[in-house]
């Protein structure tokens, strides 16, 4: 989907809404995340909080529409621009699995959608049949500067 188009859709929901009635319905969707997703730990509440703000960056950064994923420092920091990399999954999809199926699906379809460009790139740097995801991407292309220098 294109910006515009999404921003045009964005604009036609909240045109519809109220903010008491998008206040509840998050505050839904938190309650049901916690139910389903926190981690207690007792004897350090320092540890506690830092466990439940990585719990609660790892939620909100996700994508949800199978054509995004989660980006390097997720939506706290800009020192990755919104980027990709190849191993978001290793480290992030077991929360998502065990947490959310639902949401691990739409992070794996996201890189279903992109292998295409993964089989062409395989191809362009001479890996016959394979794939190669790129290192670090918003769509699947490599983005990296780094990347073809190395």
């Amino acid at each position: 989907m294109y910006s515009d188009q999404y921003l045009a859709r964005l604009s036609n929901a909240f045109w519809n809404t109220t903010f008491r009635s998008e206040l509840m319905a998050s505050a839904q969707v938190w309650q049901t995340f916690w139910k389903h997703s926190d981690v207690k730990i007792d004897g350090d509440p320092s540890v506690q909080e830092c466990l439940r703000f990585d719990l609660f960056q790892l939620n909100q950064s996700a994508g949800r529409d199978n054509f995004t994923s989660i980006p390097a420092k997720g939506l706290t920091g800009n020192g990755y621009g919104g980027h990709y990399f190849w191993d978001t999954e290793i480290f992030m999809l077991p929360f998502f699995v065990y947490t959310q199926p639902k949401v691990a699906k739409e992070l794996l379809m996201y890189r279903y959608h992109t292998l295409t460009i993964a089989k062409q790139q395989s191809a362009d740097f001479g890996l016959g049949k394979g794939s190669m995801y790129s290192w670090r991407t918003i769509n699947g292309y490599e983005a990296s500067s780094y990347w073809p220098a190395g």
